[in-house]
């Protein structure tokens, strides 16, 4: 799977570090993200995911609106979507095992969008 910026392909960098020096605008973007503020939500319609956990939902799911996590201070919470049926996974990894983690979540996500006509991943 090609990994796009802005619309276009990048080469795999070598560190996270190197993308974002490579790509400024992600810093920018990362800035604004952390610079929203909290938003409390109720039980109604969140689905909570905690460390090592993930869940996929779709808009079609009349149960869940919101998938949240929290306390990733030095975990990665990662969310996935499939832009032609909203399909939407999110995980908070810890790093114990990504390399089962990493196809865990695609065929996940996959599972969801089997029979969406277009579309594509979206991190």
């Amino acid at each position: 799977m090609p990994l796009l910026v802005e619309g276009r392909r990048v080469r795999l960098p070598q560190s996270a570090g190197d993308l974002v020096r490579a790509h400024p605008p992600l810093e920018e973007r990362a800035r604004l993200l952390r610079g929203q503020s909290v938003q409390q939500v109720g039980p109604q319609g969140l689905l909570y995911v905690q460390q090592r956990e993930l869940a996929v939902t779709s808009p079609k799911d009349g149960s869940i609106s919101i998938l949240g996590s929290d306390d990733a201070t030095t975990c990665h919470i990662v969310v996935l979507r499939h832009t032609g049926n909203g399909a939407t996974c999110l995980t908070h990894c810890d790093g114990t095992d990504t390399k089962a983690e990493v196809p865990l979540i695609m065929n996940s996500i996959k599972s969801f969008s089997d029979h969406a006509q277009c579309g594509r991943l979206e991190v």
